[in-house]
């Protein structure tokens, strides 16, 4: 079992992917208006390993938004915008629809870009329904690789991080949390880019921009003017509000998902699709809405970041006439999703500007590849996993630290675990360029550890990376056959006394159980454990910190 400390408290990763420990009720939002912020209290306990915001048009069942992680557009602008924005902590989520502060009252729960953004119809909603889901890191199967990393906004080329996963393979599954200083308070990386092209030091937008292949995460971080690693400010909610500019990265990856596979498709989109991709459909039976997990990504198949995955978004919040931005929109419903995407003249599917990571990268794409994955939930966790999510479990036992909390990072492997425009941070010192990893006060999130993670076979072996005390054997139970005891007692017996004392001990111990104990049962529950390991391989792994 993996175990994470979190907070002070205790925290297991799962074998498979389950339904989420806590889902809201519904709750109806109207922007512009009082109701434009509301809070749930999850009461999980820990950090959650997901938050999925559900936004349902009042009116239209078959067509769920998600949420988004940032604010990128201010009420500065007449000009729409929409969305729901989110963050969250071990006891609530947060939620925030637009709501004019000292601008223009132009934005809306619901936004799909009007007429400038190419999809199946035109949505703007002023009043919406928001539910919300939260699983705890026990809903989740253990991740084959996570790490920390400080962040801090307008750095120029040190605000752009690449962290190596070293999988070989394109990961299921990434999810990228930022916590925001030293507060308790997470927000979700996005996958987007929708500034104004009239960004200045006054306007308020922010986020943390990731992507992945099969060796590299890469986060953007904004590099210039006002951004921030999030916003909800100026524009959101009922007041202000905040911007946060700085705080810790903490990067989880699945290479396999342990879940119930409902779906997965690709499917060529943008400049090099024979039409405008607007709709596709999932193969029956329905998906589990309440329950299940959909991952919709947008692959770069060309430029500097040719083969990286992209994560879609719930939103514009850019529409504008000029001026360049990027991203993908979609909902879903229980049988496909619809699509929203940029216009092609100064719009694009993948879009990384100069705003981010210093200019690290930088692509203005539209070639790309749609890719949709999607799993219901597991009731109960399988006790063999399908060969191509296959994790098997580590030999070493729990590795144990009485160390304080540290930023620290993981990789598999021995590669370095982040590199900053051709700078490298060695494994437990992530750091930005020109700056040293210190102690911080905050206990990792769950998924964070201080160990070095070596692929095997699909799964993690755990190589201690810090001193540990050794574990104690203590004493031995070893069942052997009964005339095998009473021959080697009867010997000892025998040449020990030479008496017939000692024939009439031999007689008796034969006729005994054959079991030879030692006088301490610890070990024998230690070994036997072992045993139970080697039989039992869907076993999960062990981690403490």
């Amino acid at each position: 079992m993996l175990l994470f400390h979190l907070q002070g408290t205790p925290v297991s990763c799962g074998s498979c992917f389950r339904q989420p420990t806590y889902t809201s009720s519904t709750t109806v939002l109207e922007a512009q208006t009082s109701q434009s912020q509301a809070q749930f209290e999850h009461e999980v306990g820990v950090t959650p390993v997901k938050v999925d915001i559900q936004v349902t048009p009042e009116f239209d069942t078959q067509s769920i938004f998600p949420g988004v992680g940032s604010a990128q557009r201010d009420d500065d602008e007449d000009d729409p915008y929409g969305g729901v924005i989110y963050k969250y902590d071990d006891a609530v989520v947060t939620v925030y629809v637009p709501k004019r502060w000292d601008g223009y009252s132009n934005g809306t729960v619901i936004y799909t870009g009007g007429n400038t953004w190419s999809g199946p119809t035109h949505m703007q909603e002023k009043r919406a329904k928001v539910r919300v889901r939260v699983w705890s890191p026990s809903d989740f199967p253990c991740p084959d690789f996570s790490t920390t990393h400080p962040v801090q906004t307008g750095q120029g080329t040190r605000s752009f991080v690449e962290l190596v996963h070293g999988l070989g393979t394109v990961p299921e599954y990434v999810t990228v949390q930022v916590r925001h200083g030293s507060s308790g308070w997470i927000s979700d990386g996005v996958g987007y880019v929708m500034t104004s092209a009239m960004t200045s030091i006054n306007t308020s937008w922010g986020g943390v921009l990731y992507a992945y292949n099969e060796s590299h995460v890469r986060v953007w971080i904004p590099s210039a003017y006002s951004g921030s690693l999030y916003s909800s400010a100026d524009g959101w909610g009922r007041k202000y509000n905040e911007i946060q500019n700085s705080g810790t990265l903490f990067v989880k990856v699945w290479k396999y998902f342990n879940g119930d596979d409902f779906f997965s498709k690709t499917k060529v989109i943008g400049s090099k699709a024979t039409s405008v991709v607007k709709e596709m459909t999932f193969t029956s039976p329905t998906f589990n809405t309440d329950q299940g997990l959909l991952s919709v990504m947008v692959k770069s198949t060309e430029g500097p970041n040719a083969n990286f995955y992209f994560p879609a978004t719930g939103a514009v919040q850019n529409a504008q006439a000029t001026g360049s931005y990027g991203g993908l929109v979609y909902s879903y419903s229980t049988s496909g999703i619809k699509l929203w995407q940029p216009p092609r003249n100064h719009g694009y599917l993948i879009y990384v500007n100069d705003k981010w990571g210093g200019g690290a990268f930088k692509q203005s794409s539209n070639s790309a590849l749609l890719v949709v994955l999607a799993w219901n939930a597991y009731s109960i966790c399988p006790t063999t996993v399908a060969t191509s999510s296959t994790m098997v479990p580590p030999s070493t036992s729990t590795v144990k630290t009485s160390a304080p909390a540290k930023i620290m990072a993981a990789t598999s492997g021995k590669q370095p675990t982040a590199s900053l425009i051709g700078q490298s941070s060695i494994l437990n010192t992530s750091s930005l360029v020109g700056q040293t990893s210190k102690s911080n006060s905050n206990p990792p999130l769950a998924g964070a550890t201080t160990s070095t993670l070596v692929n095997v076979k699909g799964g993690n072996s755990i190589k201690n990376s810090i001193s540990s005390q050794p574990d104690t054997f203590q004493g031995l139970s070893v069942d052997l056959p009964w005339w095998a005891v009473g021959v080697a007692g009867c010997v000892t017996l025998l040449l020990v006394a030479g008496t017939i004392s000692g024939i009439v001990l031999c007689i008796l111990r034969v006729k005994g159980n054959g079991k030879v104990e030692a006088k301490d049962k610890d070990h024998r529950v230690r070994a036997k454990g072992k045993d139970r390991v080697g039989v039992k391989s869907h076993k999960k792994q062990a981690w403490e910190f």
